[in-house]
């Protein structure tokens, strides 16, 4: 996982940083460029970068829970982090790549357990704290983050 992107705008190479907590990012880019093409272009990036980077995560997780997912797919939502269906696909919203690791280790271990207990229950809860001891203390740390950051 680097610390910014690289966006390719109309052949033009544009570095665009990470958004980080409590701070800004400028982008600069040609007078002309449009701003859905900019959009579309950052979440292809973080889509890209998710399709590299968790996968090799989910893969240790899995062997270490021993459960496994029939597929891993990656969607934008508005507020979901990611999920775990019925069929046990695990989907990732791409945003996921502006947690840092430990915070999407701990997504990825939350999935998985769904492929076990699906649902939020007790069982559910003392299986995931069996691979994340302080999950409790990720999860505020997500929540506190997720009020800044911008989602695409």
């Amino acid at each position: 996982m680097g610390d910014r992107l690289n966006v390719t705008i109309k052949e033009q190479r544009v570095k665009i940083y990470k958004v980080t907590i409590d701070k800004d990012i400028l982008i600069e880019v040609p007078n002309n460029y449009d701003y859905n093409t900019l959009l579309k272009s950052i979440k292809t990036q973080y889509k890209n970068e998710a399709k590299l980077y968790l996968p090799e995560i989910v893969q240790i997780w899995s062997k270490n829970m021993n459960l496994f997912p029939n597929n891993i797919v990656y969607r934008y939502a508005k507020k979901k982090w990611a999920s775990c269906s019925c069929d046990n696909i695990l989907s990732f919203n791409p945003e996921i790549m502006k947690l840092p690791p430990h915070c999407i280790e701990y997504i990825v271990v939350h999935e998985i357990g769904h492929i076990k207990h699906k649902n939020h229950s007790k069982e559910f809860w003392s299986f995931i704290a069996i691979y994340i001891p302080n999950y409790k203390n990720i999860m505020e740390e997500i929540k506190n983050m997720s009020k800044n950051l911008f989602f695409l």
